[in-house]
């Protein structure tokens, strides 16, 4: 009988051992949600239904093409191709797809766009789906994308200068920095030849034969998809891709499409290039790899094995920035695809650190990599990484239904690109917790034998370039690295954290006061010791809750003495944890939870950010009483963060871009001693530890002087009791403080100043409208930002599709009633050096055109129409009510639903921006700044 039970139980265990190693080879499932298909002519489909947002239908067109498949002579015809899809199809004449859709609300640039890669090209629209002629056109838009572009040779020559523009943009330290690196991380692959902007030699020649070869080539069906996701019937959305698409013919000869690689290596490469405006130093160790298949369930635990990796990792690596004299600003791991090259993953371990420590910092992270390599992490680490994964994996899960149709299109893109699978939130949920519960540590440690090898491995260092620097050469960085990994390292060791936030019994306060308001459903309540509580229940999410205090004063109310000791306090009181625990501690104190509370203290208000799913709302609770009762200031974070902050920013004036943003806050702040970007080294040796934690206290001393707002997935009867202990607790009193205007505005009447820095070949151009408000209102409030919309279409439309002078810039305005009430607008956009004048002349000549004629009917109602749309977005999310609700407590107005501005929106007229132009924004009252290339500067004198 015994042996007859024994033989049982081997049977049972055998074929226990079978199934998961079946379940383990089973193929991912497809997302069931998703209607996945294919036409006849081979173009792939992805369709599902999903309401986040409302009215919403989200489209993609992919195609399976990119820079990689250029001629020599087409280098940059991807990326041009997709341009010229905005500029005219066979259903749409040259700009009046944009113009188009703008009318509906669709906006060009923030919704409508597009992007090129080495071996794809993606077009996004997302458009309203509540009305059948607006989707029948945005499929015919697709379907125009993907066969009937016109390249007319009128566009063509027309849209080089924006191409310019665009190249001309990415010019600069990044780009020459890329273009020395390529040979060594791209070396002897077609790659380092095809980076997607082309060059400008070549693709200024381009003519229509050139665009017609790649496009036929290319632009086939069997290398297209086209992915619908949103609010609509699937069926009827099916219906409508097999009208459109199939109709689309392959081509008779079919050029093979290649898919390319980058050849392996012996040995370590190492590269270190240099430039005069690089502000500090990058180090990055790349372990190059062959992308392994993502195909079955035993693919996707391997994958769960990674991510628990780099998390542990990179805890490791924060944990080092923290220390006294730290090797680095900071440091971190990935694994993953290595620089958009497809079929070539890395494990990249990078870091930034001054100049002066790149052995130093190589050599730590090298020494903390063979560490794992030797010892492998604690079973501590991965019990708190498991709990931090799954919780991801939960909240995702959680809002499975509430999840954006933005989201799942990207998938379905990666899926046809990469064959990224899809199974669906609820199977993954599934897998990461049967997989959690049954990787054991010696699984995830062994990844590091295997990632962390001999060949095919690559060194690049990015420093900056200047007399008298030595950097360490190639040999040098070889020969610390090699030494490093052969050095006897300690395990390493890890202290016990105790997980309980708060040790002392709290004792609750009182409510003493509740009241409702009905057009926004949100409940008011006075608290004893003077906090005011405002709280909105919403189902826009499942498991989100938002928080959001704020109390008038901010650093208004130091004298300089305190503020210029202080600059900076926030990130040494993050840096330095909470109450018992350091920041390390508090991150494990917290594994599992999905919660983090952050303070501020800005000009003239302070006060804290949160937000937590509705199981962690209590911790929220907890850490929020912590940042009023016990902050911590740690001397030695203290020293460590201001010397990865004195890192960051000794170089960072020789960045052309922050330079100048420095010299327009100044500007802008006329001068005033606070009105800066770039700290000096007077700044840093006004810093105390001792000061900064002082005056945190002082701001946060009166929790009596606070408004706490809280929007999200929460029942109020449960939130009282956590309301009166937490936030009750806290001492308060009547006493309310209100903030000080510094004065600190920009210069009245017209004033130009020019800037030179850098030797990229390119401008950016700023001018700022700005003054005194007559009386601050919702309604010119309303008026100034529709102006500057109305006046961004107009710059669109002529500095870029007319005169080809920009690729991108924008209008923007702000009025603001506190700390006085002022207007301002500015106006921002890059370009050639030449072309500046200019440019700036055509935009003041559109601006004295809606001064003088008022702006185009038809372009108010394309700015009316966008903001009803996003109205309607907004209406459905937390961040835009608690926005709604503590900016309208901060400014004193009376408490409204947002939607009523809807009737605000609709009732906008040409004659009322007309007015607004008129009044503000006048010949005889703006700044001109324009920063210029180095070069420009002796031209400039010798005028």
């Amino acid at each position: 009988m015994k042996y007859i039970l024994s033989i049982l139980a081997l049977s049972s265990c055998f074929c226990l051992l079978y199934a998961q190693k079946e379940t383990a080879d089973a193929k991912l499932p497809f997302n069931s949600a998703v209607r996945m298909g294919k036409l006849e002519n081979g173009m792939t489909y992805y369709i599902q239904k999903n309401t986040m947002p409302e009215k919403r239908l989200t489209l993609r067109l992919v195609v399976d093409a990119g820079s990689i498949l250029e001629d020599d002579d087409q280098l940059g015809i991807a990326h041009y191709t997709e341009h010229m899809a905005f500029n005219g199809s066979k259903n749409f004449a040259k700009n009046e797809l944009v113009d188009y859709l703008q009318s509906v609300g669709v906006k060009f640039g923030s919704h409508l766009n597009a992007y090129t890669g080495f071996d794809q090209t993606v077009y996004i629209l997302p458009i309203p789906s509540d009305s059948e002629e607006i989707v029948d056109k945005g499929f015919q838009i697709l379907e125009d994308w993907a066969h009937n572009i016109s390249f007319e040779k009128e566009e063509i020559e027309k849209e080089v200068g924006v191409i310019t523009e665009e190249w001309r943009l990415g010019q600069g330290a990044q780009m020459r920095i890329l273009k020395k690196l390529l040979p060594t991380l791209l070396a002897g692959s077609r790659y380092e030849h095809r980076l997607p902007i082309g060059k400008k030699d070549v693709f200024s020649k381009f003519t229509r034969e050139h665009f017609l070869r790649f496009y036929r080539n290319w632009y086939r069906p069997d290398l297209m998809a086209v992915v619908a996701v949103g609010d609509m019937d699937v069926d009827e959305i099916e219906k409508k891709i097999k009208h459109h698409f199939s109709r689309i013919k392959m081509p008779e000869k079919v050029k093979e499409r290649t898919n390319f690689s980058i050849p392996k290596h012996k040995g370590t490469r190492v590269a270190v290039v240099t430039d005069k405006e690089m502000p500090y130093t990058q180090i990055v160790l790349l372990f190059n790899h062959e992308t392994t298949p993502f195909v079955t369930e035993k693919d996707y635990r391997e994958r769960i094995k990674h991510s628990l990796f780099t998390m542990m990792m990179n805890v490791r690596l924060r944990e080092i920035t923290r220390q006294n004299n730290p090797p680095f600003i900071f440091s971190g791991v990935t694994y993953g695809n290595m620089f958009g090259v497809r079929g070539k993953d890395a494990y990249q371990v990078f870091a930034a650190a001054s100049e002066q420590n790149i052995l130093r910092a190589t050599q730590v992270m090298v020494t903390e990599n063979m560490r794992v390599k030797k010892h492998g992490f604690t079973k501590s680490e991965l019990i708190i990484a498991s709990k931090n994964l799954l919780k991801q994996y939960s909240v995702a899960y959680n809002e499975r239904s509430k999840t954006s149709s933005k989201r799942f299109a990207s998938e379905y893109v990666d899926h046809f690109l990469n064959g990224a699978p899809c199974p669906g939130i609820e199977y993954e949920y599934e897998l990461h917790k049967r997989y959690i519960a049954e990787i054991k540590l010696e699984e995830v440690n062994a990844l590091a034998e295997k990632w962390i090898k001999e060949d095919d491995n690559v060194v690049a260092v990015m420093a900056p370039e200047k007399p008298g620097l030595e950097l360490p050469s190639s040999k040098q960085i070889l020969d610390t690295i090699t030494a490093t990994q052969k050095e006897e390292l300690e395990a390493y060791k890890e202290e016990k954290i105790d997980t309980e936030l708060l040790k002392k019994e709290l004792i609750s306060g009182k409510i003493i006061e509740e009241s409702k308001n009905g057009e926004t459903e949100t409940t008011h309540l006075l608290l004893a010791n003077g906090i005011r509580v405002v709280l909105k229940p919403t189902e826009f999410k499942n498991d989100e809750i938002l928080m959001y205090a704020q109390s008038p004063g901010g650093t208004s109310l130091l004298d300089d003495k305190d503020y210029f000791a202080t600059t900076g306090m926030m990130n040494v009181l993050s840096e330095s944890g909470l109450g018992n625990f350091s920041r390390g501690q508090l991150s494990k104190a917290l594994a599992g939870k999905s919660v983090s509370v952050t303070p501020f203290i800005d000009s003239i208000t302070e006060g804290l950010r949160g937000n937590a799913s509705p199981d962690s709302f209590e911790t929220l609770m907890q850490l929020t009483h912590l940042w009023f009762t016990q902050p911590r200031m740690d001397k030695d974070i203290f020293k460590a963060t201001i010397d990865k902050e004195k890192a960051v920013y000794k170089n960072m004036a020789v960045d052309p871009n922050s330079y100048f943003n420095d010299q327009v806050v100044k500007v802008l702040g006329s001068n005033h001693p606070r009105s800066y970007l770039l700290p000096t080294e007077e700044h840093w040796g006004k810093l105390d530890h001792e000061k900064m934690l002082r005056v945190y206290k002082e701001r946060f001393s009166n929790a009596g002087d606070f408004v706490f707002f809280f929007v999200g997935s929460f029942d109020v009867v449960s939130m009282k009791p956590l309301i009166e202990k937490y936030l009750g607790s806290l001492s308060g009193n009547a006493t309310h403080e209100n903030f000080k205007d510094l004065g600190a505005y920009p210069p009245e009447g017209v004033l130009k100043k020019s800037f030179y820095r850098g030797s990229a070949p390119r401008s950016f151009v700023n001018l700022f409208y700005s003054g005194k408000l007559e009386k601050y209102t919702s309604e010119v409030r309303h008026q100034m930002q529709s102006l500057a919309q109305v006046l961004g279409i107009r710059l669109i439309e002529s500095l870029r599709e007319e005169k080809g002078g920009v690729y991108s810039g924008g209008v923007r305005s702000r009025v603001k009633k506190y700390p006085s009430e002022r207007y301002f607008m500015s106006v921002s956009f890059p370009c050639a050096p030449e072309n500046a004048e200019m440019l700036i002349k055509t935009f003041q000549n559109l601006l004295k055109d809606v001064r003088d004629n008022g702006p185009l009917q038809k372009n108010v109602d394309k700015v009316i129409k966008g903001q009803l749309r996003e109205l309607e977005v907004n209406l459905k999310r937390n961040e835009y009510w608690l926005s709604h609700l503590y900016i309208s407590d901060f400014l004193g107005l009376e408490l409204q639903d947002p939607a009523q501005a809807r009737s605000t929106i609709e009732s906008l007229k040409a004659e009322d921006l007309q007015k607004v132009a008129q009044k503000y924004f006048t010949e005889d009252n703006y700044i001109e700044l324009v920063l210029y290339p180095e070069n420009k500067e002796k031209e400039s004198k010798e005028k």
